[in-house]
């Protein structure tokens, strides 16, 4: 049986960086170990308070909102829409989030577990 949520995330990230220049075999599986949520306008996403998430993120729909709080003042940083990537540099670095992201709008988020070898 096929699996077609898999194959539907194969083809999407075969056309982008860093995707595009990962083997066939290394994406489907990285396409098959993914977990796509759901996320409702103004929804928080991660926060700076949130322990580090094992996974990172790429717009499939919608758009994302990053931003911060600076003196109680809402300081956007970024808009992510479709085919960006976010909330990789704290899982590098292994550090908390610096930022909220939220979503924009209605928004569909593939979250890609990501594990460093050691």
């Amino acid at each position: 049986m096929k699996n077609t949520i898999s194959e539907r995330i194969f083809d999407f990230l075969k056309e982008y960086p860093p995707f595009n220049l990962v083997s066939k075999g290394i994406l489907t599986e990285i396409s098959r170990n993914v977990e796509i949520q759901y996320f409702k306008k103004d929804q928080i996403i991660f926060d700076p308070n949130d322990a580090l998430h094992e996974n990172f993120y790429m717009v499939y729909e919608g758009a994302v909102r990053l931003y911060r709080f600076v003196e109680n003042k809402k300081h956007n940083i970024d808009i992510c829409d479709e085919e960006n990537l976010f909330g990789l540099r704290p899982l590098i670095m292994n550090e908390n989030y610096l930022m909220r992201a939220a979503a924009n709008e209605e928004t569909i988020l593939p979250l890609f577990l990501f594990k460093l070898k050691k």
